[in-house]
């Protein structure tokens, strides 16, 4: 009986580390599918903010030979870019801040 007990508290031992052994696994997966997301979002997010520039850039050349001066074009360009931060700070919860959201929460929730 007393080798029955003694084998049986240390099962439960094994059992308890092994439980928490995959509890911290799966919390460290699950933060690495987090971190990987939002660098995957980051990426995406600066691949945007490129091909904007570039075309905020090409559209301040376009406008400098429409008007023949290029501190016009360029006050266009900066006219632009003022009105698409004024649509993002007015917007900023739908389009910025509810997909990262979103994102987390279907990450955490995978399992």
């Amino acid at each position: 009986m007393k080798n029955y007990l003694s084998e049986l508290s240390v099962l439960l031992k094994k059992y308890i580390e092994l439980s928490v052994e995959e509890l911290r696994l799966g919390q460290t997966q699950m933060f690495v599918n987090l971190l990987a997301g939002l660098m995957a979002f980051s990426l995406i997010g600066v691949i945007l903010f490129i091909i904007v520039i570039l075309l905020t850039l090409s559209l301040c050349l376009f406008l400098a030979d429409l008007f023949e001066s290029l501190p016009l074009g360029l006050l266009g360009g900066a006219g632009i870019l003022a009105i698409f931060f004024i649509i993002l700070q007015a917007f900023n919860y739908r389009l910025l801040l509810r997909p990262i959201k979103n994102m987390i929460v279907n990450i955490i929730s995978e399992d």
